[in-house]
């Protein structure tokens, strides 16, 4: 991940810029290749008022800060399933947990100097690690360990002067689907809550040296979903079932009782929470809807109909998405009266006509071909030129040609009101690298490789 980011551009709703009036906010997708089929997590790990991204993949773990790379852990044994940080010695400084397929492995990293070394023994799940969690069970300052794996056997781990010891762990038939930490009653400790899929909801606390079940609830459907958020400044457990139905408990008068119970048609697949109190849906029909909780209903403050997702992370201001083909982009607006446009550098000062459309940006052809001194001839079939090379363009087909080869473009050229209006991709064929500053809200056109364009030109 850069500075710059190499995007193929998503935009949402049909708007053609200069239709407009006021200002309005389009969401665009801005997809992070490099961070493909990886293991993420986001929080402060240094303690330094920012949010890291923590980025598991293969055999190593990237570490970044606004979009560069920091620190490398390398080396690995296995590939990295599941990633964690927490303080698990008392000393305020964070250790690094890093989950493995081998063996289900995961192995503690501490900071010394400037290198991370690994320390201890590792512990084996003996099926890849699928989550991680640091929480202090026994309110003694020293960081324990939630470790579950693929089958969903659960152990855990005490922290006890320095050392590790296995505690707890689940029966070999007993699969959890979902498990969180979180100081639930507000007395210092974290409890732990837990789902079975078939409709089971408990809490387990430590209790006179022992994790003990203090409440339990059967809700009505399969579990699809788990969250502890914070509404009106009290923890909440909130869960969803197969029926659209959501649940929340708060503790009160020494017991969980039932604070939220809804149902509601517009849930998704699966669902998220994100920045401590907002509530994200993901559906294969709606998209994306960001909600709040109210006390009988859910309130939809926004849905993106055209992006998909599972998985959601808040990176300081930014919002990282995680689709279901283990792929990431990041979430962004754009103002839709106005995109400055830069070429190599220079901010052009004409306008370019743009649109949106299926969920794709468009730029005029015939603008950005002022802008980039081309020459276009033909209707059917356009010839552009730049009178030392050539190369081809056919609408109806979405293919760029040149000496005899075509390259397809993976979104259709569009027209309107008999003008061409070309996808990104156009401008990447040509030679073009496309960068968004995100900070800016910009869109960068810098010239690449350049083949048949450029690749003859005197001053190339």
């Amino acid at each position: 991940m850069h500075k710059w980011i190499y995007i193929i551009v998503t935009v949402l709703f049909v708007v053609l810029v200069n239709q407009h009036t006021h200002a309005e906010l389009q969401y665009i997708r801005l997809d992070a290749p490099e961070l493909s089929n990886s293991v993420v997590i986001s929080g402060d790990l240094f303690d330094m008022g920012r949010d890291q991204l923590i980025v598991g993949k293969g055999s190593k773990v990237d570490i970044y800060l606004d979009d560069e790379i920091i620190q490398t852990i390398s080396g690995i044994s296995g590939s990295v399933t599941a990633l964690a940080f927490g303080d698990l010695t008392g000393n305020f400084r964070n250790e690094l947990l890093v989950g493995t397929n081998n063996a289900g492995a995961f192995y503690i990293f501490e900071k010394k100097l400037d290198r991370w070394q690994r320390i201890g023994e590792p512990r084996y799940l003996w099926a890849p690690v699928t989550y991680l969690q640091v929480a202090d069970l026994t309110a003694d300052g020293w960081g324990d360990i939630i470790a579950q794996n693929a089958k969903g056997e659960v152990q855990v781990f005490l922290s006890w002067q320095g050392e590790l010891y296995s505690f707890y762990r689940t029966q070999p038939d007993e699969s959890i689907k979902q498990i969180f930490a979180e100081d639930l009653t507000s007395d210092g400790a974290d409890e732990i809550v837990f789902t079975y899929n078939f409709g089971y909801v408990a809490v387990l606390k430590w209790i006179n040296s022992e994790l003990n079940v203090i409440w339990e609830n059967y809700p009505w459907g399969s579990i699809d979903g788990l969250m502890v958020g914070s509404l009106d400044n009290r923890p909440e457990i909130i869960v969803i079932t197969s029926q659209g139905i959501l649940y929340s408990w708060i503790w009160e008068h020494n017991t969980f009782v039932l604070k939220r119970h809804f149902l509601h048609s517009r849930l998704g697949n699966s669902f998220d929470y994100v920045n401590g109190s907002q509530f994200v849906s993901f559906s294969d029909e709606t998209g994306i809807s960001f909600f709040t909780i109210g006390v009988s209903q859910l309130v939809e403050q926004t849905n993106i109909s055209h992006l998909r997702g599972q998985a959601i992370y808040a990176v300081n201001d930014r919002l990282l998405i995680r689709d279901r083909m283990n792929q990431y982009y990041w979430l962004e607006t754009v103002d839709s009266l106005y995109l400055p446009m830069y070429f190599d550098g220079e901010l052009h000062t004409e306008p370019i006509r743009y649109l949106f459309r299926d969920g794709q940006l468009y730029l005029s052809l015939s603008d950005s071909a002022d802008t980039l001194d081309w020459m276009i001839i033909g209707q059917r079939k356009l010839f552009m030129t730049n009178r030392v090379a050539s190369a081809t363009l056919v609408p109806d087909k979405g293919t760029v040609g040149w000496n005899n080869i075509e390259l397809p473009l993976r979104n259709p050229v569009i027209i309107y009101q008999e003008e061409v209006f070309v996808p990104l991709e156009f401008f990447l064929v040509m030679g073009y690298d496309l960068k968004f500053d995100t900070s800016r809200r910009r869109l960068d056109f810098d010239k690449t490789w350049g083949w048949w364009f450029d690749a003859f030109s005197p001053t190339s």
